[in-house]
């Protein structure tokens, strides 16, 4: 279902497409989308950088220790699967259910992916504190933000504010419970991530909450988000 909902993605001259990358026996799922140029994007993960691809890797269960254990090769992996490097592909990556997963385009000014699972490291920030290291996150909350418009750096980073806003108002509209404390509405997970890949368009230097970007930011994340916590699809 999600490769032919991807194969049909035509937003901003960008396509998408899934794979399979087989690490160790296992096969993982590859989710990329391709730019048809490079553009300077923002990961929380990696900061900023100058790709043509942006994705995301959905590692199932039996390869959590391996992933943890051997980050920088299970990267490196991934990358070769793709025949792409650390400088020409930004990648998020996520043991979620691939199952819970939604993407939406907004009147062709952005389009919004994202994987969602929370079923044992939900979070309320500045409440929860786990103890010790974890090597099982199961839950990752994982964003990809598309825009028309070209956006200046400041944008982009300003940009993140309301989609992470909209994302905990998904959580709290769902009652979405923290897996530290079952009284608590969880905002996030503890190894959510987010990419913000601007366009080409009409440029953006200032952006503010109530801007008519950041309001259709906001309304597409929030569907998405309510979307894949249900194991709906959107297009």
């Amino acid at each position: 279902m999600m490769e032919e909902h991807l194969r049909q993605v035509s937003f901003n001259g960008i396509k998408a497409e899934t794979s399979k990358c087989n690490i160790k026996g296992t096969e993982t799922i590859n989710v990329v989308f391709h730019l048809p140029e490079k553009r300077r994007i923002l990961s929380t993960r990696d900061g900023f950088q100058e790709v043509q691809v942006v994705g995301e890797n959905i590692c199932p269960m039996e390869l959590w220790d391996y992933a943890h254990k051997n980050g920088n090769v299970f990267r490196q992996k991934v990358l070769e699967s793709l025949g792409e490097t650390k400088r020409s592909c930004s990648l998020l990556f996520t043991g979620a259910d691939p199952r819970q997963w939604a993407l939406e385009v907004k009147h062709n000014e952005l389009m919004v992916f994202l994987t969602v699972d929370f079923r044992t490291n939900a979070m309320r920030a500045g409440y929860d504190r786990p103890k010790g290291k974890r090597f099982r996150n199961q839950g990752t909350i994982n964003i990809f933000l598309f825009t028309l418009n070209n956006l200046s750096d400041g944008a982009i980073t300003r940009s993140i504010i309301t989609a992470t806003e909209a994302k905990c108002a998904a959580l709290q509209d769902q009652s979405i419970k923290s897996s530290y404390n079952e009284k608590l509405t969880a905002t996030g997970t503890g190894t959510d991530n987010i990419i913000i890949v601007p366009g080409i368009g009409e440029k953006i230097k200032l952006l503010r909450g109530h801007s008519p970007l950041s309001l259709a930011i906001g309304e597409s994340v929030l569907s998405a988000m309510k979307a894949a916590i249900h194991g709906h699809f959107l297009s």
